[in-house]
């Protein structure tokens, strides 16, 4: 047998560290892109312009997920591609007049999903979904009281009391809100909520959470303004 001297005992060792090590990492890149989520399904979809007011939805579309591959259709049954890595979902289409949408953001795994959208005819904003349930078993219609605390700042705002109606998937509502009334507009899925209002002075606020089976629903909301935050609330009275 060959003896080795110790700078070729040294030289060996290092490759052999470099060659493993690089495999480690390889192993860990690969895993990590692997998605969390699976968001095959229908999906109600809100989204807001940066500078104009209001909230268009929801609109439906249909993702099918392959590994993390997405494809699906938008409401006009445009293509939509996309890819999930991890928590991130990235989807986009071209729309009918030749621009392309590019939407982009975190899957949460109780079936709900936000971020930022831009399109190249200079537009942009956020967006908010979550996953269609046909029938709904998710009941929120009646009376409740929110609370809502704003990132970055002290205390927690409310009780504000609203009133939501339900039609299957659909709720609408109102409310009042530093005195002033509003109208709340929304979609249920399962144990799922979003629901969202436009203030006066033009910005919308989109709540999206969780229904609990105890008469209690909680989540995170965004608002046009760049604020955002968590909210709870609880049933006053249901009508089933």
């Amino acid at each position: 047998m060959q003896k080795l001297t110790i700078s070729e005992w040294i030289k060996n060792c290092l490759l052999f560290f470099v060659v493993t090590f690089s495999l480690v990492l390889t192993g860990c890149s690969s895993t990590s892109s692997l998605p969390t989520f699976n968001v095959t399904g229908s999906w109600f979809i809100y989204t807001t312009v940066t500078g104009t007011p209001g909230v268009e939805g929801p609109e439906i579309f249909t993702f099918t997920q392959a590994e993390s591959t997405v494809s699906g259709s938008t409401p006009l049954a445009l293509a939509v591609s996309g890819n999930v890595s991890g928590v991130n979902i990235v989807f986009s289409w071209t729309g009918t007049d030749g621009y392309l949408n590019t939407y982009a953001g975190i899957v949460n795994g109780e079936g709900s999903m936000a971020g930022s959208w831009a399109s190249t005819n200079g537009t942009s904003g956020i967006w908010s979904g979550i996953i269609e349930t046909v029938p709904s078993s998710t009941v929120v219609e009646g009376s409740w009281t929110l609370y809502y605390v704003t990132a970055g700042l002290p205390g927690v705002q409310g009780p504000f009391l609203f009133e939501f109606t339900q039609s299957v998937n659909s709720i609408a509502g109102t409310g009042s809100v530093g005195g002033q009334p509003i109208t709340v507009i929304g979609s249920v899925g399962n144990l799922t909520v979003l629901f969202y209002w436009t203030d006066s002075d033009g910005f919308s606020h989109i709540f999206t959470g969780q229904v609990g089976l105890n008469g209690t629903m909680s989540g995170t909301w965004t608002s046009t303004n760049g604020l955002l935050g968590t909210w709870s609330g609880s049933v006053i009275s249901a009508d089933q």
